[in-house]
Order: C-alpha cells, then sequence, then structure tokens
C-alpha cells in the first residue's frame, strides 16, 4: 500500500511541473511563460519550437543591462529574462522609448533566435530576441 501511495504521490508532482504549449500567434506572454513553456523546451543543438517565430513578450527592464552602445537590453520575469537586441536602423527611437518611462512593464514583439549554453559543465538551450522596428517597443497594458 506504501508503495502506491508514493507512486502516486510522484505521479501528482510530476503531473504539477508539465511545461504549458503555448500558441505563440495569439497574443502576448509573460518572459517566463515563454522560456519556461514546451516551446521553449529542447535540449543543447536542437531547434526549439520557439525559434524563429515572431513572438510579443513582456515584462520589465532590467535597469542593470540597458546597453545602446552594445544595441540590447534585458527584459525581466518572474522567473526569467531574455536580451533584446535591437537594429541600428532604429536604435535611437527604441532607446529614447525605454528611457523615458524605465520603471514600465514592456511590450516587445520580435523573432525568437536560441544558441546554446554551457554552465558548471552543463549545456543549456538559452534564447534572445532581435527587432527592427520601432513600433516593436511600447509601454505594456493589460487591457
Amino acid at each position: 500500500m506504501k508503495k502506491v501511495v508514493a507512486i502516486l504521490s510522484v505521479l501528482v508532482l510530476l503531473s504539477g511541473c508539465s511545461k504549458k504549449l503555448l500558441d505563440l500567434s495569439a497574443g502576448s506572454f509573460d518572459v517566463s511563460e515563454l522560456l519556461n513553456s514546451k516551446n521553449c523546451a529542447t535540449k543543447c543543438s536542437h531547434q526549439a519550437d520557439c525559434e524563429g517565430k515572431n513572438v510579443s513578450v513582456y515584462g520589465y527592464l532590467d535597469q542593470r543591462n540597458i546597453d545602446k552602445e552594445h544595441k540590447s537590453f534585458v527584459l525581466e520575469g518572474d522567473k526569467g529574462s531574455i536580451q533584446v537586441f535591437v537594429a541600428d536602423a532604429v536604435l535611437d527611437e527604441v532607446f529614447d522609448k525605454l528611457q523615458a518611462d524605465p520603471s514600465s512593464m514592456f511590450l516587445v514583439k520580435g523573432i525568437i533566435t536560441g544558441y546554446d549554453a554551457s554552465t558548471n559543465f552543463v549545456c543549456e538551450r538559452r534564447y534572445i530576441m532581435n527587432i527592427n522596428r520601432s513600433e516593436a517597443v511600447s509601454v505594456y497594458s493589460n487591457d
């Protein structure tokens, strides 16, 4: 009987840990929600379903990682962050928007790209976002 209870407990715990599959063409997602979804779950050297897709994510600016010189900023969610790279043609417009209201939550629409990152002898698949239009960045309103 104890074995049955133990097995059922493990199954309940595992079912609560399953990742959610998102419809990336419908709506916008918290940065953490996207990064922790089935869409972005893959092993190193494998392309995830979220890669190459035009996706809308929202989050707060990481104030320590707003870097116009390197044409990037970091958008943070509760349990993850994504670095956003900005095309030269819209660099000034995008950074003007970010600096005008740096404590706001922002919505960013761009293409997701994955790369392999080695961390403590383990490889993880991580993601960046690329934008090439100033309209791709706006203050987020969940109305």
